[in-house]
């Protein structure tokens, strides 16, 4: 889709929308290692439980990284996989799959080095490879969520400087290039998607699926229900709960019973 007379508003929604989605997601991941407040009789759900209950008001409409803009596909999104930073509330930068990130002084180039040792839930080892793939395919207009990835009318590029390097080259120099770099694009795997032909689809269709997040989603029931497991080679450490049962509960009533009832340990 072309939102050229409204880019910039586009935009700033998305990004509202991303920084919500990362915001709601830390709930579930403080499910995951430590402890958190359920939503009945403040009661606690423990670091070592084996399972989660965590409710959505709406289905995801995107799990397709390269192009989900809604709430509930990027909460999702945050669980399976890794940007290679995130840009925090005041300014400050949390490393993910990179290792440093930064601007040459002419301010047209940007090299990040990765973190090694990272691997996928498949096993396969993480490299620049699946960063250059990702970031070619998101910068291309017609998978749908380019505007982040383009200064002016062109778009950035990214080239493989050594296994665990890349160099982005901006067309033009950018204050908020870094920033537009690593909010919103979560790496995919390349030795997954390279004969894919479309991305601006909504779902990628591969399950159970490879990421470098703490979980893998094995099952989504469109209207009802996602399931996902522990990542075993998640670089984050170990995943304490084994798995999250996501029901999708539109109705406020039902999800009040269904907390009352303990039916569910979390809700957005």
């Amino acid at each position: 889709m072309k939102r050229k007379s409204n880019k910039g508003k586009w935009y700033a929604l998305i990004t509202i929308i991303a920084v919500l989605a990362v915001i709601a997601v830390l709930a579930v991941i403080a499910a995951v290692f430590g402890i958190s407040k359920s939503k009945k009789d403040g009661q606690q759900v423990s670091k070592n439980s084996s399972s989660l209950t965590y409710a959505f008001n709406a289905d995801p409409v995107s799990l397709n990284p390269i192009n989900s803009n809604d709430l509930w596909g990027l909460k999702t999104i945050n669980m399976i996989y890794s940007p290679l930073a995130r840009t925090n509330n005041d300014g400050t930068v949390t490393y993910e799959l990179a290792k440093s990130i930064k601007q040459a002084e002419d301010g047209k180039s940007i090299d990040v080095k990765l973190r090694k040792g990272i691997k996928w839930s498949d096993g396969k080892p993480f490299t620049a490879d699946d960063v250059v793939f990702t970031y070619t395919q998101k910068a291309k207009k017609e998978n749908g969520k380019y505007e982040s990835l383009w200064i002016g009318d062109k778009p950035i590029s990214v080239e493989k400087v050594g296994d665990y390097e890349v160099k982005f080259i901006l067309p033009a120099a950018s204050a908020a290039a870094v920033n537009n770099l690593t909010n919103e694009t979560y790496i995919i795997p390349k030795h997954i998607y390279k004969n894919t032909s479309d991305f601006s689809v909504n779902d990628l269709g591969v399950y159970p699926t490879v990421g470098t997040g703490p979980y893998v989603l094995k099952k989504f029931t469109s209207g009802s229900s996602l399931t996902l497991t522990a990542n075993k080679y998640y670089y984050g450490g170990k995943v304490n709960t084994k798995k999250i049962n996501v029901r999708i509960i539109e109705n406020a009533d039902t999800l009040k019973v269904a907390l009352q009832k303990g039916e569910v340990d979390l809700e957005s």
